[in-house]
């Protein structure tokens, strides 16, 4: 058995996950606010799906509801890897993968330090 090299970071723990969930919020956000007031969109149901975005960065960022959110990124990035995929476009694929497994990360450990939905 190995032993960690830092073992005392392990206190740390809910703050690295809040981190985690900061930079997810923040990434989303901002897609989100991008897509919401893009006044080049020909297609105004695009714009709904900003909101719904921003929304979803807004409570990671907030930690309220972290699970539902996360759940919703996770959705949301799983079929726009699958669109990727199918269309033959890897351009930013590993970013998108990265995003996803960030976002099942953040729905099975919780929201982390400093969010509303701590558990019990």
């Amino acid at each position: 058995m190995i032993l960690s090299l830092f073992p005392s970071l392990f206190t740390y723990q809910l703050i690295g996950i809040f981190l985690v969930r900061v930079a997810l919020s923040l990434t989303f956000f901002r897609l989100g606010y991008r897509i919401a007031f893009d006044l080049q969109l020909k297609k105004p149901w695009l714009k709904s799906v900003g909101w719904v975005v921003m929304l979803v960065g807004l409570l990671l960022l907030i930690g309220l509801y972290t699970q539902a959110a996360t759940l919703v990124a996770a959705l949301m990035t799983i079929s726009l890897v699958v669109k990727k995929i199918r269309q033959r476009q890897f351009d930013n694929l590993n970013y998108h993968l990265l995003v996803l497994a960030i976002s099942l990360a953040l729905l099975t450990l919780g929201a982390g330090a400093f969010a509303i939905d701590l558990p019990l």
